[in-house]
């Protein structure tokens, strides 16, 4: 069976995303790119919103914020 390997990158991230396609070239690995999103660029509202409902989740349970307050980098990742 051959693997796939799924690259999440920005699109201004140029060099970044032609060093891993030089890498899957190199070693023979099939690859498909997916667009990232950069959580920077989104509105502060939907950061809100996922930093909310990580606290929903995860203040109940004892957890102290540094736990569910992301950065817009991780909201971005996880989207």
């Amino acid at each position: 069976m051959q693997l796939k390997a799924i690259v999440i990158s920005l699109k201004k991230s140029i060099d970044r995303r032609e060093y891993i396609i030089k890498q899957c070239n190199q070693i023979g690995i099939e690859y498909e790119i997916l667009e990232g999103i950069d959580g920077s660029t989104l509105p502060e509202n939907i950061r809100n919103e996922f930093v909310q409902a990580r606290k929903n989740a995860y203040a109940p349970k004892g957890l102290p914020p540094s736990k569910w307050e992301v950065t817009p980098g991780v909201v971005g990742c996880a989207l």
